[in-house]
């Protein structure tokens, strides 16, 4: 990916989308590969990526659920309520039971 490679100022924006055009052209795993690695950029401590990480869980939890993953997607949107309390869509992930029902 280009934007990558030249290591762009907003490196969370291309790994979104480049995630995002992956998914939609049914690539979900990859898509999914692409979102945990801008994760892990930010998680260690990239503050050009740091930012940007609450966006890059929220759609790799939506991903999981829209895949009948639930119980990776929980931990993913937990994972997320760590790092950002307040994130009302990262919160929003977490209300989901096993049994995929909203409490």
């Amino acid at each position: 990916m280009l934007g990558i490679s030249y290591n762009c100022t907003d490196i969370t924006s291309v790994y979104h989308a480049w995630g995002l055009l992956e998914q939609k052209a049914g690539n979900a795993r990859l898509a999914a590969d692409i979102f945990r690695r801008g994760i892990a950029l930010g998680i260690r401590g990239n503050r050009e990526v740091e930012h940007g990480v609450s966006f890059l869980l929220h759609s790799l939890g939506m991903l999981e659920l829209d895949h009948h993953r639930l119980e990776e997607a929980l931990r993913v949107f937990k994972t997320g309520v760590e790092l950002y309390p307040n994130n009302s869509l990262l919160l929003l992930g977490t209300i989901l039971r096993s049994d995929g029902f909203v409490v």
